[in-house]
């Protein structure tokens, strides 16, 4: 993959860069990745996604202090991870075979329509965490979309511990609010 991103460099200093970012910071954004979309197969395109738009910007990227780089390339791949599922979330539909299969209905034998039901609430519930703002969006995602633990969400964004548990509780406190005027 690496020739790939190589080929579509310019000059001999892009390809420097590119192959620095690559050997040096692959694997962390693939964790960055993963972590925000729970894939592994969203999360290597979203770091393909990520090294070419670093290739377009390669002449901003000093790679002269590596902490700077690290960071640079972990936010970009973190927002490019966040705009990815963003763009998916419009997409989502209701697949009808999961509706009628037996393994979808639990033991009080639901009716396919409190299946639907449930999968409409869920939809709903997910159309209004991303109509949050970004700060407690983010938060509500990772902490019960990705299922991701506290302490792991404020290594992600860098914020203290106590950061994340209050953006939390002022996340569901919003979303609550949206969900009351959204079921009306």
């Amino acid at each position: 993959m690496i020739q790939l991103y190589l080929s579509l460099c310019s000059s001999a200093e892009e390809k420097r860069k590119i192959e620095y970012v690559y050997e040096k910071y692959y694997n962390i954004m693939f964790a960055a990745a993963y972590k925000v979309t729970c894939n592994r197969e969203t999360a290597a395109d979203v770091v393909h996604d990520t090294m070419l738009k670093l290739i377009k910007s390669s002449s901003k990227l000093q790679i002269d202090n590596e902490k700077s780089v690290k960071t640079y390339v972990t936010v970009a791949t973190k927002n490019m991870a966040i705009d990815f599922l963003r763009s998916q979330s419009g997409k989502q539909t209701v697949d009808m075979e999961s509706v009628f299969d037996a393994s979808t209905i639990d033991e009080k034998q639901e009716s396919a329509l409190d299946v639907v039901i449930n999968n409409e609430g869920y939809k709903n519930l997910v159309r209004c965490i991303y109509s949050l703002p970004d700060t407690y969006k983010n938060i509500l995602y990772l902490k019960y979309l990705c299922e991701v633990d506290e302490k792991e969400i404020s290594k992600m964004l860098n914020i203290s511990y106590e950061n994340v548990a209050t953006r939390l509780y002022r996340a569901k406190k919003l979303l609550k609010k949206k969900m009351e005027v959204h079921n009306k």
